[in-house]
């Protein structure tokens, strides 16, 4: 089972994705667009194999067991409202590492798909999208860039952005 904290941090990892997947229109090889990669279409080719390769070029089928509803996910006032749903695989193979696939099928296309090990030959796969168009104004949050800090006592400089400081302090009654 995929914990709430998985579908969460594999959702943002979809959603930076995302981004510039729709930047590539019908370029990509796929029949139509990526509208037509809803939950709708997932659920009607169930059971349906998705041909890819192997990081060594060997054929590999996915098959498609489930669409699944994750966890409700309230969104912040202000933010974009998302469509977020599971896609459950089973491949008779090798073990696939996570990462980003060129899925082909019949009815929905070739289209490139992050997937990630969940158990045994099963992989999962997070989809978010937007229930709504973002408005002109909008933009994608940046991450702060890291600054330069000096090394202190063996301290890495990372390690000093990652972690929150703790100060503590002993009082004698």
């Amino acid at each position: 089972m995929v914990s709430r904290r998985e579908v969460l941090q594999l959702g943002k990892a979809c959603l930076v994705i995302a981004g510039p997947l729709r930047l590539l229109g019908n370029d990509s090889g796929r029949r139509g667009s990526q509208d037509g990669l809803s939950r709708q279409a997932f659920n009607a080719v169930l059971s349906s194999g998705f041909n890819t390769q192997d990081q060594k070029g060997n054929p590999i089928v996915l098959v498609l067991t489930a669409v699944l509803d994750p966890m409700p996910v309230v969104s912040a006032p202000g933010t974009p409202e998302l469509d977020t749903f599971l896609l459950q695989f089973y491949a008779a193979s090798d073990p696939l590492p996570q990462g980003t696939y060129n899925l082909q099928h019949p009815i929905l296309g070739s289209f490139p798909l992050f997937i990630v090990p969940s158990g045994g030959s099963t992989y999962t796969a997070v989809i978010n999208r937007l229930k709504t168009p973002l408005p002109p104004a909008y933009s994608i949050p940046q991450r702060a860039p890291k600054r330069d800090v000096p090394a202190a006592a063996g301290i890495r400089p990372a390690s000093l952005l990652e972690t929150p400081i703790v100060q503590t302090a002993v009082v004698k009654g």
